[in-house]
């Protein structure tokens, strides 16, 4: 059986997130006879490896502008390298190929980069640090009156999945309180949350909370769900981070919120469009801090993907479900 694996396109993404030796050896481990082949993200070498792969791990993004699914004549399985899968579930209904992703990488990096935002925020760092640059004044009337602890200050966490979890793990550690949103009310459903509200409840949650984290993902039921009403009913001490996606928020009612001093600031790793315009109101504003989209990059991404490909490797080698399975053919 034949594996393909893509290597990334970006040069500065391949040395951060390269596939090693014992990352073929850990996947011939538990498959022998297989024939694994990795490449450069070169259309010629991909169309060259297709016709005869029965195993196809790829970039979401990367790579799906760049393999002709025409091409694909005996393509059992993909197996993506990270979480959100649209681009490909449209890829592939009405075929037979399965798809799995890998969703359970990002947690570790994705809640790190989250509590930096909210350190920085809650300490100011990010104007201290503008002063530093821009005016090389010992300035300390620029906190604004927002300087916080997080020991005791409530989080509130929208989409409580593997992210949020982590998340809320990590803010008990600093002793914060921590609400989200579930269909499940008991407390007792993870040790870490101390309030579930249902999901009707969301405005108590806004309005109780120092800190908003935005962990959803991009669907038609979350399209524009952070708007001018959410961010009214937020603290205006309170904090907005948003790691999710970008689609989540009306960016413009962001903006006017930000502006107006409606809310605190807010730390952005996703925007509605990406790259970030140029001309983006956001870029100016002294009460943002803004990542491109790097929130889920780290050292040991691969050796996270791997690991989870190898275990949906072994469900599938048994015909058993596969614990990243994701349907292309719902309606």
């Amino acid at each position: 059986m034949k594996i393909l694996i893509l290597k990334y396109r970006s040069q500065y993404i391949q040395s951060i997130m390269k596939y090693e030796k014992h990352h073929l050896d850990q996947i011939t481990s538990i498959f022998p006879d297989s024939q694994i082949v990795v490449i450069d993200s070169i259309p010629e070498e991909i169309n060259k490896h297709l016709p005869d792969t029965d195993i196809l791990i790829m970039s979401p993004l990367d790579h799906i502008q760049l393999v002709d699914f025409s091409k694909t004549k005996q393509l059992k399985w993909i197996h993506q390298t990270a979480a959100g899968t649209v681009p490909l579930v449209e890829k592939l209904k009405g075929t037979s190929i399965i798809l799995t992703n890998s969703s359970g990488v990002h947690p570790i990096p994705i809640a790190e980069q989250i509590f930096t935002f909210i350190l920085m925020l809650s300490r100011q760092f990010h104007r201290s640090y503008r002063n530093q640059i821009e005016s090389k004044k010992w300035i300390q009337n620029d906190i604004d009156g927002n300087l916080l602890e997080l020991y005791q200050s409530t989080i509130g966490i929208v989409g409580f999945g593997r992210i949020g979890k982590r998340v809320a793990k990590i803010a008990k550690a600093f002793d914060m309180r921590v609400l989200t949103l579930s269909s499940e009310r008991s407390p007792e459903t993870d040790p870490n949350v101390d309030v579930y509200f249902s999901r009707n409840e969301v405005e108590s949650l806004l309005k109780e909370s120092d800190f908003v984290v935005d962990c959803l993902p991009s669907t038609t039921k979350t399209d524009g769900y952070f708007n001018q009403h959410s961010f009214e009913q937020m603290k205006s001490s309170a904090f907005f981070i948003n790691i999710g996606r970008g689609s989540t928020v009306i960016e413009k009612d962001l903006i006017t919120a930000l502006k107006n001093k409606v809310i605190a600031g807010a730390g952005l790793d996703v925007f509605s469009k990406e790259p970030l315009d140029s001309e983006s109101e956001l870029w100016n504003l002294k009460n943002v801090i803004l990542t491109p989209h790097y929130a889920g990059w780290t050292p040991r991404y691969i050796d996270r993907v791997i690991n989870i490909f190898c275990d949906n490797l072994k469900a599938y080698i048994k015909q058993d479900k596969m614990p990243n399975f994701v349907p292309v053919n719902e309606e």
